[in-house]
């Protein structure tokens, strides 16, 4: 009688409990890097977002570029969110799904082998739970999860109907759409169709039904292509996405980078890897399933070149290795199944070696530094802080934006928007230097002259803190330009944190167009309106909301704010100041003195000059909204 029945366990409860214990440990390993969420995710989202608004697949309302990698990713999130979803929550909710689903897969792979079954359903699980990377982008927001999903789903059915005698038709058309859904889910998926549809022609040969299986899973994914690119095409203007102009260089640098990348993930998974191969050795007699084998093995071994070729990628978790983690784990369900029909003493070993290899593999994936940068990495929750705050401040007014983080701060402030790296933008994209490929991946690109040209409102550089210092090219190129530095002024906005009340302010320095029509000094009527943010001359002035939502510059005593180089022409002028707060003191400055400025009154200049003013309160704090001045009265 078997272990399995003088036991009495039931096979379902054994897999049921494995998924618990998964499921559970993913759960707990994706809370130690809480609450990350990728800038990138939130690019995807502002799709998501114009979708649900009537703005069809764009960025923004200028020329639509294809700056997503993920279609159906971003389709999903939007459907989430046609229900009611937070879109931020829809991704989360559609990471765990894709992930759990991932790990459900593995343990239904497992099924097929008898008692002591559990074993390969467990190690293989549970190498996903334990991968960081697989728990880092299960809250990480893009598209990883689902192609886990799917890419698991795939492999299993056609590992599935390649060791079959007889093809298993069903399982192969259930395979074509998953590889189909998983083409529509990444542009570089087609690798996994054409490496399984290859996996199974191997597996098939000498039996001469190979070419039709192998055909009808190539056929669904060809024609996803083929449905996509004409759309792309129709509808961007363009055969590739746009991603793919501003990333893509096959140059030395990038292979190096990527032998880099993929070398350094494949140590963090070193003891899963020895456990693969050691419980291999008693497979050499014949107790591998070797069609299955290949079909796990070699879609591996594609991808694993492929994201060499192109450099690996710059995020937290080393999101590129989704895919390899998950064929891996479901190698290691087939190296210990076949350790455990092998009559070996390794059989016996094998349960603990097992938990060792699991143990170390975890443990080293919470050393790893990839990983822990992304419980550290906070700064997209920093943008939401300011995005938020640019939302309320400028709602009506809508400025243009210029950006360099060009998903959190867009997202949430949802202005319109120039993306300064190109991700989003054609005309960047396309102005690769000379030096392409041998820089940092993804923030190569730029033009400044044409961000200039286009007249931004306002212009972040680097992470949504900002500040005067260029980081990448069009903030570089901006920050040479003479007319830049005329006519922008840089601003410290002070905003808020949304998710946490007691948390310091965020301070943001973006710099600010000052002969803005919408929200720069501007003529309205008979006046000429300062906004009182612009009110910088002075380090510790910050640009606040009031109590009533309005922006404008905090007065606080023995901390005056200031206003330099505002250029008024000849005649009599009249003052005029809007204020929240405390009462505020307002000082004229000109070339031949200082004189005290209240409401209402009036000077008078014989020629065009600069003046300046100056503000400050004796008591409670105030925030200066704006100030006018009545059109002059020429002798």
């Amino acid at each position: 009688m078997s272990i399995a029945k003088r036991l009495s366990v039931p096979r379902t409860a054994v897999d049921a409990t494995i998924a618990a214990i998964a499921l559970g440990a993913l759960a707990w390993h994706a809370r130690v890097y809480w609450p990350f969420l990728c800038d990138d995710a939130l690019i995807s989202l502002r799709y998501s977002q114009r979708l649900l608004d009537g703005h069809g697949l764009t960025w923004d309302d200028h020329r639509p570029v294809e700056g997503y990698s993920n279609l159906l990713w971003v389709l999903a999130c939007a459907l989430l969110g046609r229900l009611g979803v937070d879109l931020v929550a829809a991704a989360r909710i559609l990471g765990a799904i894709g992930m759990g689903g991932a790990v459900l897969v593995c343990i239904y792979a497992g099924r097929r082998f008898a008692w002591p079954a559990g074993l390969p359903a467990a190690t293989s699980a549970l190498l996903l739970a334990a991968s960081g990377t697989v728990a880092i982008w299960t809250i990480g927001g893009l598209e990883q999860p689902l192609v886990a999903l799917l890419l698991a789903a795939a492999a299993v059915l056609v590992a599935a109907a390649a060791e079959r005698e007889v093809p298993d038709r069903r399982a192969l058309r259930a395979a074509a759409l998953a590889l189909a859904l998983l083409v529509l889910t990444r542009p570089d998926s087609p690798l996994f169709a054409v490496s399984l549809a290859a996996a199974y022609l191997f597996a098939r040969r000498g039996r001469g039904d190979g070419r039709p299986g192998a055909l009808q899973l190539i056929g669904a994914p060809l024609v996803c292509v083929a449905t996509q690119s004409a759309f792309r095409l129709a509808y961007y203007g363009d055969w590739v996405p746009n991603a793919a102009r501003v990333k893509l260089a096959l140059t030395s640098e990038r292979i190096a980078d990527g032998a880099a990348y993929s070398l350094e993930g494949a140590a963090a998974l070193a003891p899963a890897a020895a456990l693969i191969l050691l419980a291999l050795l008693p497979g050499v007699r014949g107790r591998v399933a070797w069609r299955r084998v290949v079909c796990f093995g070699l879609p591996l071994v594609v991808w694993s070149a492929y994201v060499v070729a192109i450099g690996g990628d710059i995020f937290p978790g080393k999101r590129h290795l989704t895919p390899s983690v998950v064929l891996l784990a479901l190698l290691i369900g087939e190296a210990t199944a076949a350790a455990l029909r092998a009559r070996s003493r390794l059989r016996l070993a094998l349960w603990p070696l097992a938990g060792l290899a699991l143990v170390a593999t975890a443990d080293r994936q919470l050393a790893a530094a990839f990983n822990r940068q992304a419980a550290a990495e906070r700064w997209e929750w920093d943008g939401e802080a300011i995005g938020v705050m640019l939302r309320r401040a400028f709602a009506d007014a809508r400025p243009l934006l210029a950006v360099d983080p060009a998903g959190c701060v867009p997202f949430w402030s949802e202005l319109p928007a120039i993306d300064m790296l190109g991700l989003n933008d054609a005309q960047i994209a396309r102005g690769r230097p000379l030096t392409f490929g041998r820089g940092w991946l993804g923030h190569e690109v730029g033009d400044g002259a044409y961000v200039l040209a286009r007249e931004p409102d306002l212009v972040l550089f680097t992470l949504p803190e900002g500040g005067a210092k260029p980081r990448f090219r069009t903030a570089h190129e901006l920050a040479r330009l003479q007319e830049f530095r005329r006519r922008y002024t840089l601003v410290a906005f002070e905003a808020p944190r949304p998710r946490d009340d007691a948390a310091a302010p965020l301070v943001s320095r973006i710099w600010v167009r000052r002969d803005s029509p919408t929200i720069g000094i501007r003529r309205v009527g008979d006046a000429l309106v300062v906004p009182g943010f612009l009110f910088n001359a002075r380090a510790r002035s910050r640009a606040v909301l009031d109590d009533d939502g309005a922006l404008g510059v905090r007065v606080e005593r023995g901390a005056p704010a200031e206003l330099h180089g505002l250029r008024l022409p000849p005649g009599r002028h009249v003052f005029a100041a809007q204020a929240s707060g405390g009462p505020a003191a307002f000082t004229l400055l000109r070339p031949d003195g200082e004189a005290p400025l209240r409401s209402g009154d009036s000077f008078e200049l014989a020629a065009a000059q600069e003046v300046g003013l100056r503000v400050a309160v004796a008591g409670e704090p105030a925030v200066v909204r704006e100030v006018r001045f009545t059109a002059p009265v020429v002798p």
